[in-house]
Order: structure tokens, then sequence, then C-alpha cells
């Protein structure tokens, strides 16, 4: 007797790397006589879903409605985010160059 069956790759698996014990019980499952074997990866369907054109543009909307963000309250915070980001710059470069100086070599 057979009936339907679906295996699931559940969504927020990583979808570079797919569970491969699924395709192998279709495999087992269709060796066994059960005919009506289904495959599905819900982790891609959900992706295709959520980052289709249409729910993008859903979504950006509903955070302009809750988040409506002033031109003042963006333009206080930036500074603070550049002064930083400028000094992780500054630190950052001092040790690029500390490390491209030659060694130093003392005379005997």
């Amino acid at each position: 007797m057979s009936f339907p069956i679906t295996l699931a790759f559940v969504p927020q698996g990583h979808f570079t790397q797919p569970y491969l014990a699924l395709p192998c019980l279709k495999a087992w499952l269709q060796e066994a006589g059960f005919e009506d074997v289904e495959q599905r990866d819900l982790s891609i369907e959900a992706y295709d879903h959520f980052l289709s054109p249409d729910y993008l543009r859903r979504a950006q909307e509903r955070v302009r409605e809750r988040l409506p963000l002033s031109a003042s309250w963006r333009a206080a915070s930036l500074p603070q985010r550049g002064r930083e980001r400028g000094q992780r710059e500054r630190r950052d470069r001092g040790r690029r160059e500390r490390q491209s100086r030659p060694a130093k070599r003392g005379i005997l």
C-alpha cells in the first residue's frame, strides 16, 4: 500500500549545504515501493518568498510607516559614527605603517 510522502528540508537550514539524507531516504522509499514521494526544500522556497520584489517592497513600506526617521535625527547620529570610523582608520593606518618599516639593526 502506497500513500503520499513529503520529505522537507526545513527553512533556515544552510542553503549551500543541502541535507543529503533526504535524497537518500527518497531513493530508498521509492525502491521499497513507495511511488508518491516528494522532496521539498522549504528553505529555498522561503528565500524565494521573502526576497521577492513584491515582498521586499511591502517590507520597505512597513518599515517607513513604523520607523519614520526625521532628517535631523539622522544628521545628529552621523558625526558620532564618522568619528569612530576615523579613529579606527587612523589606528589601522598607524599599524600598517609600523609593519611596513624595515627592522632597525644595531651596530656592534
